[in-house]
Formats: structure tokens, C-alpha cells, sequence
């Protein structure tokens, strides 16, 4: 045996093991050491996102089985308040040190200002596939990122036109085409308007609200409300008056359903399903989400007669036929802090976010979206989905201040309920918008002369 030094000897016996193990004191064959598993740090991660409770409904829950050894703290986005969510102020945001952002507003705010992080080097150093997302959804993720790649996202929102193949073989009706004139749509809604055995039927069925619906149509024939550098409004005259007159027409004659302003208590599932007058058979048309795909099987599942359907686009604007009318945005953007210090740990997060596997559970969990995987959701039961995937939409610019936009919004609503629920004239109604709504414009950009 090879000599130690002296101070070795007094250690105890199981201490002289483990040091002569160590320092190789000795040239006799020795036990192999046991290897223990290397044990995994726990990373932790800050996300801005909209809430807690709602990041782990939409991705924790599934995150812990994918990625066990991430954590996640949120950081608040959204704030809602008189039932409008409003963003949180990005500055108040970063000071909180965010290592993933989310929400497109805040993406494409901090993308123009450098502080999310570009991904294609990222991209690059893994070869990651981006030929797996819909050339749709790469589009909007540059817009987002100001031309950049700065975000990915795993699912757009998207709008098409549903409609009852048998209600209009019973009229002898044609079916509705892609790409058609929001003129020709109410056109050909207006055909299926009537009353049969004491039961009113209807055009076309939405869960757009009836306010956002009227800003829709004034849109879709170029006539819109508020012009481009968002500084005036018009309602009263002109076109944008014609405009609101047609829409506001379209809910009272029933080419469009109104709603009740205020639905009745708890009912049955069957009962709440049939609120929705596609579903019942009452309308003809809807302008709605995927969503509808899932809701009408369940539907069957509960008893409700099914129909033959089928899907076109939705109505667009002529002189823009290649934009959607109601908007198709990614849903979910997810981008890296610029100054996060935890950049491999929050890729590794977009990465699964963005994969199959979560995928499919938010085929389940989200089905008012579509995944933006080519492999994922492009048909159902057989029935392609292209009318969804057909349009893209242009970021608009710079959108009103938070406050303004709320107090707007508040008008708006107040006022243009009034007008459909038969309170004010449509004559009153829209005047008072047109004056309130300009003077909240003006106070709001005299107060920063």
C-alpha cells in the first residue's frame, strides 16, 4: 500500500475510506462508488400574463406534466375595471423583471422598443422547424414583432360563416360563397327573415356583441366610425350614418338576432344550448369561431336535431378581400425578456408551448381557437377548414390611451343599447354618441397640447 501523510490517521476508520477513495491513497482495487442522480434545479420563471388563476387553467396545469422542474410566478397584465380588461401599464410590468411576456399589445410594444428578444438565433442554433406553423401564423408573429421574429404562439383566432345546408335547399335558396360583400350577406340573410307556425326565424346568428357588430358592418363597406388618426368620429352623416342605419335596421328586422339585453336566470344545458339560433335552427347563417364545431356535436349529443352545414369565409370588405373583417390574430404570443436572465429555461417553456403535445390539450381546453401547426386541426370530421385560414389581418397603429379608450367604450355601449332596445331614436341615439365620444377625444390630446 502506498504511503498517506501521518495527518490521515486520525480520522476515524469511515472517515480514512472515504478520504483514501477520494485522494486514491491506496492502489487497491476499490468498490465502484455508487453515482446518484443528478438532481435537476428548480428554475423558476416570472411570466407576464393576463392572471394567475387564468395562465394555470390555460398552460400551467399542463406545463407541470411537461416541464416538472419550471415554476411559475405571474406577473398581472390585465386589469378590469366596469367590465372592460384593460392593460396594465408595460413600465409597471418590467419593473417586476418578467422572463416571458405574453399578450399581443405588450409583445409589440417592447419588440419596438428592443426589450423582447429576437428568437432566430435561437431558431437557428437548434434548426427548430418553422415550417411546422401556418405561413398565416409567422406572418402575424413578424407583424407582432414589428418585422421581427420576437414571438411565437400556439393558436389564432379566427372568424368564418356557418350555414344551414338544409334551410336553404328548403328555400331553394343558393349557398353563400367566400369572399362575398357584407352588402350581399345581409342581402341573402334577409331572405330566411319570417315567422312560420309563430316561430321567428332569423338571418344570421352571432356571438359578436350587437355593438361590435354595427363598428363591423360600417367597416366592411369602408364607411368606419373613427378615422385613421383616430383624432375624430362620425356617426351622423354620410356614409358612416348610412352605414349605422343598415346594421341597426338588420337587428330590428331580424337579419340579424338581437339578443335579450338580459338573459334569464339558470336553465338546463339543452335550454342554453338552444340560445344559440344556429343551433336551434332559427337562423340560417352564423358569423362565429371554431368553437361552434364542438358545440354543435355536443348539441346532438343532447338531443337537438342536427342539419347538414357547411362553412365559407366571412363577409370582407370588397376594396380589401384578402383582410378579415373580424380580425384573425394569434391569441396567445409568447416572447423572452430581452434582459431576462433565464433565456434557455423560458425558450425551453415557448418550445413546449408551442408543440404537439400541447396542441392537443388545447384543441380541448381552448376550442375557440385553431392551433397554428400545420399539423394540428386543419379539418373536421372530414371538413376542411380553409375558410378560417383564408384571410389575414393588418396591425392597425397605435390604438387610444388606455382611459380614453375605456371611457369610449362605456359611451358607446350605454348609448348604442339604448338605440337597439328601443330607448332613444336612432336620430338621438347616435347624435349623442357622435357628441360625447368627440368630446372625450378632445379633452383627452388638449390635455397633453
Amino acid at each position: 500500500m502506498k504511503n498517506c501523510p501521518n495527518s490521515i490517521g486520525k480520522f476515524a476508520v469511515i472517515g480514512l475510506i472515504s478520504i483514501l477513495a477520494i485522494t486514491g491513497c491506496t492502489e487497491e482495487a476499490a468498490e465502484p462508488a455508487m453515482k446518484t442522480p443528478t438532481e435537476k434545479v428548480k428554475t423558476t420563471l416570472k411570466v407576464a400574463y393576463f392572471n394567475q388563476q387564468q395562465f394555470m387553467r390555460d398552460y400551467g396545469d399542463t406545463l407541470k406534466k411537461l416541464l416538472p422542474d419550471i415554476e411559475f410566478q405571474v406577473i398581472p397584465s390585465i386589469q378590469v375595471t366596469n367590465s372592460f380588461a384593460m392593460p396594465i401599464d408595460s413600465a409597471k410590468i418590467m419593473e417586476q423583471k418578467p422572463d416571458l411576456l405574453s399578450g399581443g399589445p405588450l409583445i409589440m410594444e417592447l419588440s419596438n422598443s428592443g426589450k423582447a428578444m429576437e428568437l432566430s438565433s435561437l431558431i437557428k442554433q437548434e434548426a427548430f422547424d418553422m415550417n411546422v406553423f401556418t405561413e398565416l401564423a409567422v406572418e402575424q408573429m413578424r407583424q407582432m414583432g414589428n418585422g421581427k421574429l420576437t414571438n411565437l404562439s400556439p393558436t389564432f383566432m379566427s372568424t368564418a360563416t356557418f350555414y344551414n345546408k338544409e334551410k336553404f335547399d328548403r328555400l331553394g335558396v343558393a349557398y353563400p360563397t367566400n369572399n362575398m360583400s357584407w352588402a350581399s350577406m345581409m342581402e341573402l340573410a334577409k331572405k330566411f327573415v319570417r315567422n312560420e307556425n309563430g316561430k321567428q326565424h332569423y338571418g344570421i346568428y352571432t356571438i359578436t356583441t350587437p355593438l361590435t357588430m354595427v363598428s363591423l358592418y360600417a367597416d366592411g363597406v369602408g364607411a368606419p366610425f373613427v378615422s385613421e388618426d383616430r383624432r375624430t368620429v362620425n356617426y351622423t352623416s354620410g356614409a358612416p350614418r348610412a352605414a349605422a342605419n343598415t346594421a341597426i335596421d338588420a337587428y330590428r328586422s331580424g337579419i340579424l338576432y338581437l339578443p335579450p339585453e338580459k338573459n334569464e336566470g339558470s336553465v338546463t344545458k339543452t335550454e342554453a344550448m338552444l340560445r344559440n339560433k344556429f343551433i336551434s335552427g332559427e337562423a340560417a347563417l352564423a358569423f362565429y369561431n371554431p368553437s361552434l364545431l364542438g358545440t354543435m356535436t355536443e348539441a346532438a349529443g343532447l338531443g337537438i336535431p342536427s342539419f347538414k352545414w357547411d362553412i365559407v369565409t366571412e363577409p370582407v370588405n370588397p376594396a380589401k378581400t384578402g383582410q378579415s373583417s373580424f380580425g384573425i390574430f394569434i391569441s396567445d404570443p409568447f416572447a423572452i425578456a430581452a434582459d431576462s436572465p433565464n433565456k434557455a429555461a423560458a425558450w425551453e417553456v415557448i418550445k413546449t408551448i408551442t408543440g404537439t403535445a400541447m396542441a392537443a390539450e388545447l384543441a380541448k381546453t381552448k376550442p375557440h381557437l385553431l392551433s397554428t401547426r400545420k399539423d394540428t386541426m386543419l379539418a373536421f370530421e372530414g371538413r376542411k377548414l380553409d375558410a378560417f385560414y383564408a384571410h389575414t389581418t393588418v396591425m392597425g397603429g397605435e390604438g387610444w390611451p388606455q382611459q380614453l379608450a375605456q371611457q369610449v367604450n362605456l359611451i358607446y355601449r350605454e348609448e348604442m343599447n339604448d338605440i337597439l332596445y328601443d330607448r332613444k331614436t336612432v336620430d338621438v341615439g347616435l347624435s349623442a354618441v357622435q357628441t360625447r365620444v368627440q368630446q372625450a377625444i378632445d379633452g383627452e390630446f388638449a390635455a397633453k397640447k
